[in-house]
């Protein structure tokens, strides 16, 4: 996704980490850093950058740093839900403009809240399943609610939950860490709690009141 983002003929990243990155001085001079309204100055950066075109913004793989993610499930949850709110803070104040950039980040925010919905929704259709002996789903398609698709059990269970999990055993393989495969089925679990705080976010941001930018900072562990 960096690679793709990143080609020099799309140039198309909507985020620029605050950690690992560089900038021209040329191009800070141009950025409001300290942008009021956010609770997160990444996003904004980066779409002020690209919205002036003050340049192209290069990955390489060879630059990395390290840092500590939260430990706790309550920290995890705080720091999503400030990644999200940060973001859709940011789309209110830059707002959207004709850009092979917002033609990229616009679809890939759509298939984003898709899969959100679809994932929040995953009890309710599992207990339709359940109630109904099984019967497939019908899932209505196009403009007019008259064309339906039915959504098996069988959809659900490969489509979602198997394809998740494969996802987890590539990483596994990749990072040469097998313990992931027993966490595996439990990432989903994350999943639903990232679409659940990503859409609860989207009103909170346009209709919830400006943050100060304050940020507190979870509890992390000291590096052994």
């Amino acid at each position: 996704m960096r690679y793709g983002q990143n080609w020099k003929y799309f140039n198309a990243t909507f985020i620029i980490p605050g950690s690992p990155s560089i900038y021209r001085a040329s191009a800070l001079r141009h950025l409001e850093i300290d942008a009021p309204g956010l609770i997160i100055e990444d996003f904004n950066m980066t779409f002020e950058f690209q919205k002036k075109r003050l340049g192209r913004v290069a990955y390489d793989p060879r630059v990395f740093g390290v840092h500590h993610d939260p430990y706790t499930f309550r920290d995890y949850t705080k720091q999503i839900r400030r990644w999200n709110l940060g973001f859709w803070q940011t789309v209110r104040r830059n707002g959207i403009w004709p850009s092979f950039f917002w033609l990229s980040t616009g679809a890939f925010l759509a298939e984003l809240l898709l899969y959100s919905l679809l994932v929040v929704s995953l009890p309710l259709i599992l207990l339709w399943f359940l109630f109904t002996g099984f019967q497939p789903f019908p899932m209505p398609l196009g403009g007019s609610f008259t064309l339906t698709r039915e959504l098996s059990f069988f959809d659900i269970i490969f489509g979602v939950f198997v394809v998740d999990y494969l996802m987890t055993v590539v990483a596994a393989a990749f990072e040469k860490k097998p313990i992931l495969l027993l966490y595996g089925p439990a990432f989903f679990f994350l999943r639903y709690v990232d679409a659940a705080i990503y859409l609860y976010t989207i009103p909170l941001a346009f209709f919830g009141k400006s943050s100060s930018g304050r940020w507190a900072s979870p509890v992390r562990r000291p590096s052994q």
